[in-house]
């Protein structure tokens, strides 16, 4: 791989890897004290399993963002980035949203707003690299799991 590639590489995931610490960090204080008071969905993963989770669909969003990139210019790829960064936001807002403000019925639809965001980024990527898109795809499972989560917490709390 030649220097330029692997900046970009390493740029795209250290991009991603930092989002990733920005959620854990909002949301690693405050999870088991709520966790203590919360009536749990049975569809609620054990506590230790959300960072690993969200780390990983960072980092294959990550992947995808270098795929993307790696024979273009920023230009022609401008308009995927912007979607890319603004979805990148509302999966952060739901973690602080869900974990640290405790307000599942907002990160439901903080969920629901994510997803057509995702659908727009995979429509966007498809046209210019498959590879990039199948890894985008990936967030969409993982938001839908998370507005079913939230959606849960919401009814049996």
């Amino acid at each position: 791989m030649e220097g330029k590639n692997l900046a970009k590489l390493l740029g795209c995931l250290c991009l991603c890897t930092v989002a990733a610490a920005i959620g854990s960090c909002l949301t690693v204080p405050v999870v088991a004290r709520w966790h203590v008071d919360l009536a749990m969905p049975s569809i609620m993963p054990p506590t230790w399993a959300f960072t690993p989770m969200c780390l990983m669909i960072f980092l294959l969003q990550g992947i995808g963002l270098y795929l993307l990139w790696q024979k273009r210019t920023i230009r022609e790829i401008y308009l995927a980035i912007i979607i890319f960064l603004v979805q990148i936001v509302f999966n952060i807002g739901w973690l602080f949203t869900f974990f640290g403000e405790r307000m599942p019925v907002v990160a439901a639809i903080e969920a629901a707003t994510a997803l057509p965001l995702i659908a727009l980024l995979i429509y966007e990527v498809y046209k210019l690299n498959k590879h990039a898109a199948f890894l985008f795809s990936f967030a969409v499972l993982c938001v839908t799991y998370r507005m079913a989560i939230s959606i849960a917490t919401a009814l049996v709390n």
